[in-house]
């Protein structure tokens, strides 16, 4: 009988340690040194957490964390039609930063493709405006406008554009 005692006060303990290690998944998250964790409660916007144990209470908190490193995005090849009907392959290779973890969050959905799509969509958009003799011209200073309006127009979703480099493929367009 004392052994049966032994066995059942064995498993208790297992058991006890078990139901802890899963309780403690359950309400403990760990924010890496280079991720920022954004907190809702009850599914609104709480605030943002800074690295280091995160105790939270299921079914009342989620945290979504945000990768704050940089990353990069290339695009092999666009055609743009300029504005003087020439047509200019470009490729495209762009580094971002999330500055503001809560816009990259509630913002967008994904905002690594919300950065690759929107970077398409400004140098199009850009270059269709400008004639082929502008791009041979100056092109140092339109990559430097291009720079200029993608951080203002992504900084919406709480991204910084650190580096937006075109490299343009002259074309032939068949007349």
């Amino acid at each position: 009988m004392n052994y049966l005692f032994g066995l059942t006060t064995a498993l208790k303990i297992v058991f006890a340690m078990s139901l802890l290690s899963m309780l403690t998944a359950l309400f403990v998250r760990l924010v890496y040194e280079f991720e920022r964790g954004v907190l809702f409660q009850n599914g609104k916007f709480k605030k943002v957490v800074d690295p280091g144990i995160v105790f939270l209470v299921p079914l009342l908190n989620q945290l979504d964390k945000v990768d704050m490193r940089e990353f990069e995005i290339e695009i092999p090849r666009i055609y743009v039609v300029m504005k003087d009907a020439k047509l200019l392959a470009v490729e495209i290779h762009a580094s971002f930063q999330v500055s503001d973890a809560a816009k990259a969050v509630i913002e967008t959905q994904d905002y690594y493709e919300t950065a690759k799509m929107d970077t398409v969509m400004i140098v199009s958009d850009y270059l269709s405006q400008i004639t082929m003799d502008d791009m041979v011209k100056d092109l140092p200073a339109i990559k430097q406008k291009l720079r200029e309006f993608a951080g203002r127009k992504l900084s919406f979703c709480g991204l910084r554009v650190v580096g937006l480099e075109i490299n343009p493929v002259i074309t032939h367009r068949s007349e």
